[in-house]
């Protein structure tokens, strides 16, 4: 299984960024040449029809490479925005900060109804810790969930989120 993880970059002093690694992108175009390359030497070969099997992975590779979800926030324009979709064409939402509550971390307990220490969970259930961000109206915008053993970075980015956006890191209690 492939874990992907949001990094944090800092751009200029009023623009924070959440996003995928250059592996990500690296490891589909890599994918990508090696189909190419596999259909080139098929081809070379005196065979006149392109198989379909390899012609759907490709476009399926492709289009992964070109997944993106981002999440931006920019101190000068007061806005957050998550972009989510293909590099160019993309959904857009928007919070301003000044309807920005807090940046807040909970943690679930996934096969169970509520959240279990450690050593309490059963050999199915596993713990979660997602960073999320809460509008003044009640609003909860989840960012990014990580097993429980990877907290402590989800919290650094967190409390960085925080930080940079002037609001309060909270934990939510009753999850």
């Amino acid at each position: 299984m492939i874990r992907l993880y949001f990094q944090l970059k800092q751009k200029d002093e009023d623009l924070l960024r959440l996003v995928f690694p250059p592996g990500f992108r690296i490891f589909f175009l890599i994918i990508v040449i090696a189909i190419l390359a596999g259909l080139g030497s098929y081809l070379s070969e005196g065979n006149n029809s392109i198989p379909v099997g390899p012609l759907v992975v490709l476009f399926i590779c492709i289009l992964s490479g070109l997944y993106d979800e981002s999440w931006y926030f920019n101190r000068k324009t007061g806005i957050i925005e998550r972009r989510f979709g293909l590099l160019f064409i993309f959904r857009r939402t928007v919070i301003n900060f000044k309807d920005l509550e807090k940046v807040e971390i909970r943690e679930i307990t996934k096969g169970s109804l509520q959240t279990k220490a450690l050593d309490k969970k059963k050999l199915w259930e596993i713990n979660y810790t997602i960073l999320s961000l809460v509008t003044k109206s009640g609003e909860i915008s989840d960012i990014e969930m990580v097993n429980s053993r990877l907290k402590k970075k989800l919290q650094e980015k967190a409390k960085r989120i925080a930080d940079f956006c002037s609001v309060p890191l909270g934990k939510a209690v009753g999850y």
